[in-house]
């Protein structure tokens, strides 16, 4: 954290709301889904083209090829998703800790004054 955020309180607020709107860990998760249900489909595949083949199943080889490399997008995607959600978590606690501290969310301030 830079000195300025530590100073004022509501532009660090202002910062991690607009910080955590855009949330990245969803997408990587979603990436990581598809490549990995593609996986799953191109290695079927090329174990149906292995069983079924005669001669050199080149397009097996090329299938299981390219199942193996939505595998690794699939699993690279997975961990990328699980240190941005760890980073995403340790932000949102960061900016309740603050919605509490600045009593953002007191029924007591949101109340008309007499």
């Amino acid at each position: 954290m830079n000195a300025s955020s530590t100073s004022d309180p509501r532009a660090e607020l202002e910062r991690l709301q607009s910080e955590l709107a855009d949330r990245q860990s969803p997408t990587c998760f979603a990436h990581a889904g598809i490549a990995l249900v593609a996986a799953l489909l191109f290695a079927g595949a090329a174990g149906k083209l292995f069983w079924d083949s005669i001669r050199t199943p080149l397009l097996g080889i090329a299938a299981a090829v390219l199942a193996l490399a939505l595998t690794t997008f699939g699993v690279i995607r997975y961990l990328q998703g699980r240190r941005r959600l760890r980073d995403e978590v340790a932000r949102f606690e960061r900016l309740m800790g603050l919605r509490r501290a600045l009593r953002v969310d007191d029924p007591d301030n949101l109340l008309p004054q007499r």
